[in-house]
């Protein structure tokens, strides 16, 4: 009757290194060549003598599984954006679109349909409701203005997710740094001065000392 056997792997199989695998079986009947041959037999037993075997090609391929999560390559970012919300700096590695500040980019190396990336902030971040993520493409935009004198660096938590059961996930980190536009006009400390004077001072006599500032930040706070 037909007997069937099982085929085991001595290793793990990884579907990076090696994708298909080509093997030969072969199997052999219980004839008496083959057992006197398997048993050291004396007798003088000729190719063919009652042995038959026939062989069979087995290809196994290896599918990949999602044991990968997504990574973000250049983690963690840093760029520059001026109050007015103009980007001033961004990673040579990226590429802003015209209208988003930054693009959040994590690569996975299974394959479809395990690698498809979902983005999101990470929840309860301090800085979340400055920002909003398209989830597809990674590009982040400002929700709201942006005010160095309150804030100077924001930072988000950005989370990759990809498309496996269960998903894996990895996070990364954007830090914005605010630079200060000249958006403040110096403000006297005082609306109204009253000084007095003596008569006949002589020149270059300091005679009153008003104080004015400005909320901006370095050459844009000097005040002449």
């Amino acid at each position: 009757p037909p007997r069937s056997t099982p085929l085991y792997s001595s290793s793990a199989a990884d579907e990076y290194k090696r994708q298909t695998y080509l093997l030969t079986i072969q199997v052999e009947d219980g004839g008496e060549g083959n057992r006197g041959a398997r048993e050291g037999s004396s007798d003088d037993i000729t190719a063919g003598s009652g042995v038959r075997y026939d062989t069979a090609s087995v290809t196994i391929l290896i599918l990949d599984i999602n044991d990968n999560p997504p990574v973000f390559e250049h983690s963690p970012y840093t760029i520059r954006l001026l109050e007015t919300n103009s980007l001033v700096k961004a990673p040579d590695t990226t590429a802003i679109p015209k209208s988003a500040i930054f693009v959040a980019s994590a690569k996975d190396a299974d394959d479809y349909p395990y690698n498809q990336i979902e983005y999101s902030f990470r929840d309860g971040g301090r800085h979340n409701e400055h920002f909003t993520i398209n989830g597809t493409t990674g590009q982040i935009y400002l929700a709201q203005s942006l005010d160095r004198e309150r804030e100077p660096i924001l930072v988000l938590e950005l989370l990759a997710m990809d498309s496996g059961t269960p998903r894996l996930t990895s996070t990364g980190t954007l830090t914005i740094i605010v630079e200060d536009a000249n958006d403040h006009p110096p403000r006297f400390e005082n609306t109204e001065y009253s000084f007095s004077v003596e008569e006949n001072v002589n020149q270059e006599t300091v005679v009153a000392e008003v104080l004015a500032e400005d909320e901006d930040a370095i050459h844009n706070a000097d005040v002449t």
